[in-house]
């Protein structure tokens, strides 16, 4: 005759470790989300009048450590320095 040997590895989840787990999933879901969301780049969509050619100028920092302030600059003087060319700054 064959004994039932119960199976020693099942165990039933204890509410402290189903809290641990959730709270790993959270914390690594808001650690994706923050490393991901990068910031929107700052443009402006720029049209020649004459030529209908389109340029935009834009600058953005992918680390999140620049000074907006710095980005602005880069995209005026970008801006300015097409409007010298003819450009103008498209709605």
């Amino acid at each position: 005759m064959m004994k039932f040997i119960p199976n020693c590895m099942w165990r039933p989840i204890k509410s402290v470790d189903l809290r641990w787990v959730t709270g790993v999933m959270i914390g690594g879901l808001i650690i994706s989300i923050g490393c991901s969301a990068a910031p929107k780049p700052m443009s402006v969509k720029m049209v020649h009048p004459e030529s209908k050619q389109t340029l935009t100028c834009s600058a953005r920092d992918q680390l999140g450590r620049a000074d907006n302030a710095l980005l602005a600059s880069a995209v005026e003087s970008c801006v300015k320095s097409l409007q010298a060319r003819g450009f103008v700054i498209q709605d």
